[in-house]
C-alpha cells in the first residue's frame, strides 16, 4: 500500500510541475495611449517581443516578469498595422497565444493600433478563439487536462473494510489546427490506466472534427461528438436529457455519434443536412460502455425568413438494420416461420429493418417583440418494422447470396403538434409555456413492436432475439406486443428570474396519457380483439435556485428540489413511484485558494410495494404485516475541500459519491454522478431494484482525492 501511495503522490507532483510550466494565455492591452504586451509563463528565462515595429529584433523590447509570473512591456506605437511574435528563452519564436489573428506565411500575430495609440477591438484579447498557444506551430493550439482520482471505499459488496480502489489516471490532449480561416480541425486523444495490468496504458482517439467552410456552403466531418441541435419546437435532433440531474437539464452529454454534415446558406435561406451513425445507447451492458446498435441517422432542416415570420421544415429518420440468427436457440420468429413455409427459403440469417421517422413544418413568429414570441410545429411520426433481407434468397453463379424479402412485423403512425410561447414581461422575469399532443394510431392485433430499448409505454417484452449482428453478440433485441393507440398531452411551464445575487428557475410539467391496448400485449393467449384501457397522469414541480454572496464564485448557496407524482388508472403497464428529491449545495472560500464544497441530497420514495413478510409480535408469535406499502427517505451527502493551487490546478479532498460524473465527460464533469453510480450498482446486482440501489448509495462510504490539471 505504501508503494502505491508514494507512486500516486509522485505522479501528481510530476504533473503539477509539468503542467504548471505550460504558459497561460497571453494577450494585448491598452494602457493610457500605449500598447501593453503580456505573456504568462513563470518558468521562462526571458521573453521579448519582436515585430516589424522594431525590425524583428530579438532583444530590442524585452518583457519583465511580475510576481505572478506574467511578463509585460508597454510600447508607444504609431497608428497602423503590425505583425509580431514573442521570443521565449532567446530562441523560441511564438505567436501570441491570446491573439486569434494570425496572418502571413510565417504565422505572425497581427496588431492594429488605432488613432488613440491603443490596440483596436479586432486585436484585443478574447475577441475570438486563439489559433495557437505553442511554439511548435503558430497555427496549432494544444489544450487538455490531466486527472488523477484515488478513492478508498467501505461497505462494498461482501467487504465491509476500507479498501483502496485502483487509482485512475487520465490524460486528454486536444490538438486544434487552423490551416486557414476556411479549414479548421480538432482532435482529442485520451490516455488512461484502465483496468488490469498496471503496466498497461490504454489510448484512444476520443473525438475529432474537421470543418471546411465557404461563403455559402460548409462541410463538417465529426467523430464521437454531438455537433447538431435543431431549433424546431419538437426538437427531433440534439442532445438528450441528462439522466440523474434534478431538472433534467439539456446538457451536451454522451457524444456518441459520428458522421458528416452539410450547411448551406443561399440568401436568407439556410439548410442543414446530417448523415451519421449513433452508438451511445446503453442496452443491457455495463452503463460505462457505449453499445453500437447500428443506428443510422438521416436528418435535415430548412429555414427561410419572411418579413413577419420564419418558416421551417424538418425531417429526421432513425434506421436500424440487424442481422439475426434464425436458427439460434430461443429466437422465435412467427412471421419468418410462415414466410419460410410458403417460399421454401433456405436462409438462416435475416435482416430486421426498423425505421422511425418524423417530419414537420414550423413557424417562428415574434408577435409582440419582447412581450410574446410564438413557435409552433405540426409533425407526422411513423414507425415501421419488417424483415427485408435474407442471406440465401438468390443465387449468383453457384453460391447463395443476399436477397430482398418483405415480411411485415409492425407499422404505426400519427400526428404530433406542438406550441411554444415565450414572454419577457419584466426584465428580470422570463416565461415559457410548451404544449404538445401526441396522437398515434395503434397496431393491429397481429403486429409487434421491435426495439433494443423498452418503448415509452413500458411493459416486459414477450420474447427476445439474441445473436444480433453476429453469433454471441451482447446486443439483445426485444419484441413487444402491438403498440397501443396513444392520446397524450404534455405541458411545461418555466419561469426564470434573476436579479442581484439571486437566480432561480421554477418549472412545472404536467402530462396526461391515454393508451388503448390489445389484451394480447400482456398475454398472447388472450381472447381476440379484446382491448384494455390505460390512463395516467404525471406531474412535476422543480425549483433550482442560487444565491451568490461574493464575487468570483467564492461564496454561494443553492437549493434544488423536485417532486414527481404519478396517477395510474387501469392496465398497470406503467406505474412508477412518486418521489421528492432535495439537494442543498454550495461553496465557501474560507481562506485564499481553499474552499469548502457541499452537495447534500435527500431522496424520498412514496408508496413502495412491500412484499408479504412476517414480523414478531411482542409475545414472540409471528404475524403478517398489515401495511402493503411504505415510504422511505435516503440521504447521500457529498462534502469536500478544494485546493485551488493555481487557476489551472485543483485538488479535491472529499467524502461521499461525487455527484459530478467524471467518466467520459468534460473536465468540469456533469451532475449525474449519483445516477451513474446507481445504474452501475443495479447492473452488478441484477436482482436489486431502484429503491435497493438508493439504499446502497446511502450506505456507501467513499473517501477520495482527485487532482485536475488543465493546460
Amino acid at each position: 500500500m505504501k508503494t502505491r501511495s508514494h507512486t500516486g503522490a509522485a505522479l501528481i507532483a510530476t504533473a503539477v510541475v509539468f503542467l504548471g510550466a505550460c504558459p497561460s494565455l497571453a494577450g494585448l492591452a491598452g494602457v493610457e495611449g500605449d500598447v501593453e504586451f503580456l505573456y504568462s509563463d513563470p518558468y521562462a528565462g526571458s521573453v521579448a517581443v519582436a515585430g516589424d515595429f522594431n525590425g524583428w529584433s530579438m532583444d530590442a523590447d524585452p518583457l519583465e516578469m511580475d510576481e505572478e509570473g506574467v511578463w509585460r512591456v508597454v510600447l508607444d506605437l504609431e497608428p497602423g498595422r503590425y505583425e509580431y511574435k514573442f521570443v521565449v528563452n532567446g530562441s523560441q519564436w511564438m505567436a501570441d497565444p491570446d491573439n486569434p489573428k494570425v496572418v502571413g506565411d510565417y504565422g505572425n500575430s497581427e496588431l492594429v493600433v488605432g488613432d488613440d495609440g491603443m490596440p483596436t477591438e479586432t486585436a484585443e484579447a478574447g475577441t475570438a478563439e486563439p489559433v495557437s498557444n505553442t511554439a511548435l506551430s503558430s497555427r496549432v493550439k494544444l489544450d487538455g487536462w490531466y486527472r488523477a482520482t484515488y478513492n478508498t471505499v467501505s461497505n462494498v459488496p461482501s467487504d465491509p473494510r476500507w479498501r483502496l480502489e485502483r487509482p485512475a489516471h487520465e490524460v486528454y490532449l486536444a490538438i486544434k489546427p487552423t490551416v486557414n480561416e476556411n479549414v479548421t480541425g480538432d482532435v482529442t486523444l485520451r490516455l488512461d490506466t484502465g483496468v488490469g495490468d498496471i503496466n498497461k496504458l490504454f489510448a484512444e482517439f476520443y473525438s475529432g472534427n474537421v470543418v471546411l467552410s465557404g461563403s455559402a456552403f460548409g462541410v463538417l466531418g465529426y467523430y464521437n461528438e454531438e455537433r447538431y441541435q435543431f431549433d424546431n419546437p419538437i426538437e427531433q435532433l440534439g442532445h438528450y436529457n441528462l439522466d440523474g440531474t434534478i431538472l433534467q437539464e439539456r446538457i451536451y452529454y454522451g457524444r456518441g455519434s459520428q458522421g458528416v454534415g452539410l450547411d448551406a446558406n443561399i440568401g436568407p435561406t439556410s439548410l442543414v443536412f446530417v448523415y451519421a451513425n449513433i452508438y451511445d445507447w446503453d442496452i443491457y451492458n455495463d452503463p460505462e460502455i457505449y453499445d453500437n446498435t447500428g443506428t443510422d441517422l438521416l436528418a435535415g432542416r430548412l429555414k427561410w425568413p419572411t418579413d413577419t415570420v420564419t418558416l421551417g421544415a424538418t425531417w429526421t429518420s432513425l434506421r436500424d438494420g440487424w442481422w439475426i440468427n434464425y436458427l439460434a436457440e430461443g429466437n422465435e420468429m412467427p412471421e419468418l416461420d410462415e414466410f419460410v413455409a410458403e417460399t421454401g427459403s433456405e436462409s438462416d440469417w435475416f435482416e430486421l429493418a426498423i425505421a422511425q421517422q418524423i417530419g414537420g413544418v414550423d413557424v417562428d413568429w415574434p408577435a409582440m417583440q419582447e412581450l410574446l414570441r410564438v413557435k409552433a410545429e405540426i409533425g407526422y411520426a411513423s414507425y415501421r418494422a419488417r424483415w427485408d433481407v435474407g442471406n440465401k434468397e438468390r443465387i449468383e453463379g453457384t453460391d447463395y447470396t443476399n436477397g430482398r424479402i418483405n415480411v411485415p412485423v409492425g407499422d404505426t403512425a400519427g400526428w404530433v403538434p406542438k406550441l411554444i410561447l415565450f414572454s419577457d414581461p419584466v426584465p428580470p422575469l422570463s416565461l415559457r409555456l410548451d404544449v404538445q399532443h401526441t396522437g398515434i394510431d395503434g397496431m393491429d392485433e397481429d403486429e409487434e413492436w421491435v426495439s433494443y430499448e423498452t418503448p415509452v409505454w413500458g411493459g416486459d417484452p414477450r420474447r427476445n432475439y439474441t445473436d444480433v449482428g453476429s453469433a454471441g453478440s451482447s446486443l439483445v433485441v426485444g419484441v413487444w406486443g402491438p403498440a397501443p393507440t396513444r392520446d397524450d398531452w404534455e405541458t411545461e411551464f418555466d419561469a426564470g428570474v434573476k436579479f442581484g445575487i439571486f437566480d432561480a428557475l421554477l418549472e412545472y410539467d404536467w402530462g396526461k396519457y391515454n393508451w388503448e391496448y390489445y389484451a394480447t400485449f400482456f398475454d398472447e393467449e388472450a381472447p381476440e380483439n379484446t382491448k384494455l384501457d390505460w390512463s395516467g397522469t404525471r406531474s412535476r414541480l422543480a425549483l433550482q435556485s442560487r444565491v451568490d454572496l461574493r464575487e468570483a464564485d467564492k461564496l454561494w448557496f443553492g437549493l434544488d428540489t423536485e417532486y414527481m407524482g404519478f396517477s395510474v388508472d387501469g392496465g398497470g403497464v406503467y406505474d412508477p413511484l412518486d418521489t421528492w428529491e432535495i439537494i442543498l449545495l454550495g461553496r465557501w472560500e474560507f481562506v485564499t485558494q481553499w474552499s469548502l464544497v457541499g452537495d447534500l441530497r435527500w431522496m424520498t420514495y412514496y408508496d413502495i410495494p412491500r412484499e408479504e413478510e412476517e414480523e414478531e409480535n411482542g409475545d414472540g408469535n409471528s404475524a403478517a404485516r398489515s401495511d402493503e406499502t411504505y415510504t422511505d427517505t435516503f440521504f447521500a451527502p457529498f462534502v469536500g475541500v478544494v485546493w485551488d493551487l493555481r487557476t489551472n490546478i485543483k485538488v479535491l479532498f472529499s467524502y461521499g459519491v461525487n455527484p459530478t460524473n467524471y467518466i467520459d465527460t468534460p473536465v468540469e464533469g456533469h451532475g449525474n454522478g449519483r445516477e451513474r453510480w446507481r445504474s452501475h450498482y443495479q447492473w452488478t446486482h441484477s436482482l436489486v431494484g431502484e429503491v435497493g440501489a438508493e439504499k446502497a448509495l446511502e450506505d456507501a462510504q467513499t473517501l477520495g482525492i482527485m487532482a485536475v490539471l488543465t493546460f
